[in-house]
């Protein structure tokens, strides 16, 4: 979750901080670790991140996106389509 300070009519967003499950945290980036050891489009977005970044916020990343995925597909009943 992104960190944000508001102050009248500005908005600041800051990094992402550690609010929320550690487990859930965790079971993420296993996953995407997983994930991007196999040919889709979440390696190619890994290995985009992980020249311009580190490898471990590239995992982050990955992480994250998985969730929005994730989420998205509860939230539309559909099933994931690479």
């Amino acid at each position: 979750m992104p960190s944000q300070n508001q102050s009248a009519d500005k908005d600041y967003k800051g990094r992402i901080t550690k609010v929320g499950s550690r487990n859930l945290r965790w079971i993420l980036v296993q996953g995407a670790q997983v994930a991007v050891c196999y040919p889709n489009k979440l390696r190619k977005f890994y290995y985009k991140l992980a020249r311009k970044k580190s490898k471990s916020k590239a995992i982050i990343a990955v992480a994250r996106k998985m969730l929005t995925i994730q989420w998205h597909m509860l939230k539309n009943k559909e099933p994931y389509i690479e």
